[in-house]
């Protein structure tokens, strides 16, 4: 709680003058006035307290998931169910990328209405991919006659989350020696395509339409999915190196994470993305069969934690003891160490290196 001395000594001021003006005039409304001035404060700070133990303040998101650059109107609510206003609130308010190391901190003026909600609006934009989380740290309110001011602890949260852009595969993509394009452009695992028909389950969205069995969607009211059995289940690997630097490589690292993993669900292809988890201390592998998957996958992606250190997720790729049929390696950090590793662990899956640049 933080006093206002310059309206405290305003007030004295106002009640000595007051006094002194009774004592010389004996008028009944200056006494009056004298009654009001001193029953005032109490009634402030009574005010105050009461209502702003009982204030509600939140943020509403209109969605949950929007790509880059797209504007989200974030609504900030302060619903007051007493009789009494507070006129003078503001919002403190911290907007955070998890994979960002900057937070915008937002002051937000909003008066609490007497027995009512009053909203704001507030556009928020973001050009990098990752989880915004949008915290209101905490309410500072003044009490009628400004004598006290106090700052009530919020700690309210809302997030959303801004997904990877599809990209152009071979756009800004700079790979080490002995790997170009054309090893690109053949990153596929043969025996990976879907064989025969093994089961029937419901409509899971994110499931491809094609594989729909319409009679007997039909007949059970409901859609009703072929299953395939693989031949060669998640032959195919997606890495990323959480690797963090000035550039923010990470972010057109993700946008071409997530790029490969569209292209292979359009080819219906299963497959695994992994990476090193800083949290769990090892390597983090997750099949993806369908995009619904993927976006689940994306999101849990986007609350590790970045890192400093290079090439924590190729190394430990490298230390597994089963093999995958072809890995993609995917990072924003240059070295001429990825050739390296290849040629130590020669024995193990055909990698290919991408470094953003």
């Amino acid at each position: 709680m933080r006093k206002n001395i310059f309206s405290i000594v305003s007030y004295f001021l106002l009640l000595c003058l007051t006094i002194i003006l009774l004592v010389f005039y004996h008028n009944y409304y200056i006494f009056l006035f004298l009654v009001l001035i001193c029953i005032l404060p109490a009634f402030s700070l009574g005010s105050f307290f009461y209502t702003l133990k009982r204030l509600k303040v939140y943020a509403q998101l209109p969605a949950i998931k929007v790509g880059k650059n797209n504007t989200v109107p974030v609504v900030f609510l302060i619903e007051n169910p007493t009789i009494f206003p507070l006129l003078n609130c503001t919002m403190q308010v911290s907007i955070q990328n998890h994979f960002l190391t900057d937070t915008m901190d937002i002051t937000l003026n909003l008066p609490a209405l007497a027995l009512q909600a009053n909203t704001t609006e507030l556009p928020v934009t973001s050009k990098y991919c990752g989880c915004l989380i949008i915290t209101i740290q905490s309410l500072r309110a003044t009490d009628l006659l400004h004598f006290f001011t106090l700052n009530k602890k919020i700690g309210h949260k809302s997030e959303y989350f801004v997904m990877p852009e599809l990209r152009t595969l071979y756009q800004d993509i700079q790979t080490n020696s002995g790997i170009g394009e054309e090893d690109l452009e053949n990153f596929e695992v043969k025996g990976s395509v879907s064989s025969g028909i093994s089961d029937f389950r419901e409509y899971i969205p994110g499931d491809r339409l094609q594989h729909i069995h319409w009679k007997l969607s039909a007949k059970q009211d409901t859609l009703i999915v072929k299953e395939f059995e693989s031949m060669s289940s998640y032959d195919i690997l997606l890495l990323l190196e959480l690797y963090q630097n000035e550039q923010n490589l990470l972010d057109a690292s993700l946008d071409l994470l997530y790029s490969f993993s569209i292209q292979l669900l359009e080819q219906q292809l299963s497959f695994c993305i992994g990476w090193y988890s800083e949290k769990d201390f090892q390597l983090t592998l997750e099949h993806i069969h369908n995009a619904a998957v993927l976006d689940v996958v994306i999101q849990n992606l986007f609350y590790e934690q970045t890192s400093c250190i290079t090439d924590l997720t190729l190394e430990s790729y490298f230390k597994l003891d089963y093999k995958m049929g072809q890995a993609l390696y995917i990072t924003g950090y240059h070295s001429p160490s990825h050739q390296k590793y290849k040629e130590i662990y020669n024995d193990r899956s055909r990698v290919v290196i991408v470094e953003i640049s």
